[in-house]
């Protein structure tokens, strides 16, 4: 797209940097004081409907995975038609710059011509967020300074993977990758979505049978399918369960409600991604019959 034209190629890669560097800055404001403000009033609103708040987070956070997996599927085919647009961009702002406050005040910073700053920073603002309502619903329940060094571990990894992708990027397809990615984050997704709904049932139970939400060997007998006695999440022991629990959805207590939301999260997703499919594939097909057709010679 910039082979041909470096200086249009420097100005979109500042937009690029500036635009990442904005849309991350943002998350990490909001991630700090969404978890200040989440543990300054914990003792009034987290203490008296704990199980329910979890559920919540839980919930939002698998419908977000879930939309983000449809994403990364559809990655391959928007590429194309993203580097059409953006090459459509460029073509028609090739104007000189001006001073920034001209700009902004003509309204000719909300242009085309800055889609290279906007595109990722809407982009890490919405991935950022993603990530706190999920950090929010997987590390309920713990202490604060837990959450810092998993944080930081992540963004380093992520840091990295994002640098292969950049680097390697024009040597090789990542359909594959994309694929692998997808499925991971299905797993975790289909895991909160059971937890959420776990949540819900013991936050409803300990309502009705007026019992602290938090208690341990709270269980309601008419929904329960097994009570395990080994691999408890929330035991302190060192034993691993808790990275199940947090990735999978793993829990030593089962009920009805949360082995058949697992089963209808997975359900939805298969039929999510059959719909998705037959409809790009109808607008192949007429696609490409709207194309003209080459002329028939006769020899």
């Amino acid at each position: 797209m910039f082979h041909e034209d470096p200086t249009n190629y420097k100005r979109a890669r500042k937009h690029i940097w500036l635009g990442s560097l904005a849309g991350f800055l943002i998350c990490l404001i909001i991630g700090i004081v969404f978890i200040v403000i989440f543990y300054t009033l914990s003792d009034d609103l987290w203490s008296k409907a704990e199980n329910l708040w979890e559920g919540i987070f839980c919930l939002i956070a698998a419908l977000m995975i879930s939309l983000m997996g449809i994403g990364f599927l559809r990655s391959g085919r928007m590429q194309q038609k993203w580097r059409a647009k953006l090459g459509k961009a460029i073509e028609e702002h090739t104007d000189t710059p001006s001073k920034w406050y001209r700009k902004l005040f003509s309204l000719e910073i909300f242009s085309a011509r800055y889609l290279f700053f906007y595109l990722p920073f809407l982009t890490v603002l919405r991935e950022g967020l993603e990530a706190v309502v999920f950090v929010g619903g997987v590390s309920l329940g713990i202490s604060a300074r837990s959450i810092p060094l998993p944080v930081i571990v992540g963004i380093v990894c992520g840091s990295l993977v994002g640098f292969l992708i950049y680097r390697t990027g024009n040597a090789m397809s990542f359909h594959w990758f994309f694929v692998a990615t997808t499925c991971l984050l299905y797993l975790i997704a289909a895991g909160l979505f059971s937890r959420a709904v776990w949540f819900f049932e013991m936050h409803t139970f300990a309502k009705y049978a007026g019992a602290d939400p938090d208690a341990a060997g709270v269980i309601d007998v008419r929904v329960n399918v097994w009570k395990l006695d080994y691999g408890d999440p929330e035991a302190n022991d060192g034993s691993g369960w808790g990275i199940f629990n947090a990735i999978l959805g793993w829990t030593n207590v089962a009920t009805y409600g949360s082995i058949i939301g697992y089963c209808l999260y997975w359900a939805a997703v298969c039929v999510a991604l059959i719909v998705l499919r037959l409809r790009e594939r109808k607008q192949d097909l007429s696609s490409d019959e709207g194309e003209p057709k080459p002329p028939v010679t006769v020899e």
